[in-house]
């Protein structure tokens, strides 16, 4: 079996800010949801990049804040491959570590009572992600298109 290793995990990007028109009082909800998740195979086979995409507040509102990050896990190995061997929610384990010190120190530093993510089953978020990207599919798919919708407004 080929072996990898992970060379590196990056927060790349995150956007976080308080709702100042929040005023709800009692303990604050969360939501942690996986927005987006994809991979690409680089350098011929030899690395590969994984982008993990995190909505802290998904579906909550009134929400206390808006906060989502991107993080980005870089692999590597000697052979070439495809990677099939390295699966989704192994490479999303990797990266939750740093997803869950990422979100207590940033809660930390602002005026909400700081969040501890607890251990999660990575496979179970990333079955309801992959269930939410099959539904916007599905949707899309039933959607007509403008000409069809045209169409069908014509007399």
């Amino acid at each position: 079996m080929p072996k990898f290793s992970l060379k590196s995990v990056y927060l790349a990007q995150c956007e976080i800010r308080q709702n100042p028109d929040f005023t709800q009082q009692g303990p604050v909800r969360y939501n942690l949801q996986i927005s987006s998740f994809y991979r690409l195979v680089r350098s011929e086979g030899k690395s590969l990049c994984v982008f993990s995409e995190f909505d802290l507040t998904a579906g909550v509102s009134p929400s206390p804040l808006t906060f989502k990050c991107l993080f980005l896990s870089g692999y590597y190995r000697d052979e070439v491959s495809d990677w099939i061997d390295l699966k989704d929610h192994v490479a999303l384990a990797h990266v939750f570590p740093y997803l869950r010190e990422f979100v207590s120190n940033m809660t930390s530093r602002m005026m909400f009572p700081v969040l501890m993510i607890p251990p999660m089953d990575v496979n179970q978020m990333l079955s309801a992600y992959n269930e939410r990207v099959s539904a916007l599919k599905n949707a899309e798919e039933s959607r007509p298109t403008e000409m069809e919708a045209t169409k069908r407004e014509l007399p």
